[in-house]
């Protein structure tokens, strides 16, 4: 069996793409194209040569042959546009006559997926705060004009009441990031206002929120407060969005942060993406130059944003089987920290393990048949949505066959379909 070597690929590629101080056309025979790539790269067999024109052109679709089908005339061989973005892929992101490692390419997907599904909302914590990004616009908060606003109230006896929750569900919005001083406290009151968008497209709101503080930190009644009020304390904090994401609203506000590209490396990728026209500058608010993918490649755009969709739904299924069943392999914990990063790993880990401990106690055996059922219901229900977005974008996989290959492998990989509930403890 012809054993595969990707650097033979890569040979090819930059041997088939159309160099612009070239006088020659890049369709070249297959007679030539082997002799240059023997010379340049290293003697391989005409076999060998065969089988990886073979794979490119019928697999991968990264080459095609111009082919009149007259006996005895020649065939040439040319890049398809999937072909020519793989090779700008591994050539144009590095200095001269060097190649981009696999790591780092594995980055530029990983990248370009974030992208897609940036939606990067900055949270203000005080006057000032606000103060400040206003002054940036530049406007005043006098000139903050109210939309709407939306009370919510919550009932008494869900303040009181002590509830005991299923351990089986995994509890998402627990394990997440936030500042370690905060705490889960009762909240009583949330009044939501929303403002009209400043020059059209940003969008500001506030929230104020009335809560019960934890025993230790309420005010004693020496205070001389209201004894009705006691232990209630009140936080006010505003949102805010721009359209588009800045580089530094990339490296602070997306997993990239956990991937290990420098701000460096980030802006380098940027003026590649620009430079193939897959995103595009659309404003310069706060005065930083803001981005969005070129509607040119919305298809590509709504592809990523579903299969960030089926990211989601493979966590799901994991935590289901890390509360429930087993812990984390090593390949599953890499895999959830390389998006989430590794201090949400460690909490997801932690509390897995409390939680599947806890069901040890309770042996509660019904609940754990019913949650092998709801695992089982997420790896059928991801393997439908993936043919159904084969279908509805057979058309964008094959324009972008190079990246998004990877990016999906990426975000689904084999030990995350192939995941199981065998007990390890």
């Amino acid at each position: 069996m012809t054993q595969y070597d990707k650097n033979v690929d890569k040979a090819i590629l930059k041997e088939l793409y159309p160099e612009p101080s070239r006088l020659f056309t890049n369709k070249t025979s297959f007679n030539e194209l082997y002799r240059v790539i023997c010379r340049s790269h290293k003697k391989i067999s005409r076999t060998t040569f065969s089988f990886h024109l073979k794979r490119m052109m019928q697999e991968d679709k990264l080459i095609d042959r111009e082919d009149d089908l007259v006996r005895g005339t020649i065939v040439n061989y040319f890049l398809t546009e999937p072909g020519k973005q793989k090779h700008r892929f591994y050539f144009s992101l590095t200095s001269k006559n060097r190649q981009i490692n696999d790591e780092n390419l594995k980055k530029v997907y990983q990248l370009l997926f974030l992208f897609a599904n940036a939606n990067i909302y900055e949270t203000l914590h005080s006057e000032k705060e606000l103060k400040d990004f206003l002054s940036k616009i530049p406007i005043s908060k006098d000139q903050l004009i109210v939309d709407s606003i939306r009370v919510e109230k919550k009932p008494e006896e869900d303040i009181t009441s002590s509830s005991s929750h299923q351990n089986v569900r995994p509890q998402y919005y627990i394990i997440s990031e936030r500042d370690d001083n905060e705490e889960d406290n009762p909240i009583l009151k949330r009044i939501h206002t929303k403002f009209k968008p400043i020059k059209s497209e940003i969008f500001v709101s506030k929230e104020e929120i009335e809560y019960i503080l934890p025993k230790h930190k309420e005010p004693s009644l020496e205070d001389g407060q209201n004894d009705n009020r006691q232990g209630i304390e009140r936080r006010c904090s505003y949102r805010y969005h721009i359209p588009g994401v800045s580089i530094s609203d990339f490296m602070h506000h997306t997993a990239i942060k956990h991937i290990g590209f420098t701000r460096e490396e980030v802006t380098k990728v940027f003026n590649f993406l620009e430079r193939n026209h897959i995103i595009k500058p659309i404003n310069d608010h706060l005065g930083e130059k803001r981005y969005s993918i070129d509607p040119a490649h919305k298809s590509l755009r709504d592809l990523l944003v579903e299969y960030a969709g089926v990211q989601m739904m493979a966590i799901i299924k994991l935590q289901f089987i890390w509360f429930n069943f087993r812990r984390l392999t090593h390949e599953e914990w890499k895999w959830y920290e390389f998006f989430k990063g590794k201090k949400m790993a460690i909490e997801n880990s932690t509390f897995a393990y409390k939680n599947r401990n806890s069901i040890r106690r309770s042996k509660n055996k019904a609940d754990l048949i019913r949650v092998k059922r709801i695992i089982e219901g997420y790896d059928s229900d991801i393997l439908d949505i993936l043919q159904i977005l084969e279908k509805e974008y057979a058309d964008t996989i094959q324009r972008y066959n190079f990246p998004l290959r990877e990016v999906l492998e990426m975000i689904y990989p084999e030990f995350v379909r192939r995941a199981i509930f065998n007990t390890i403890r």
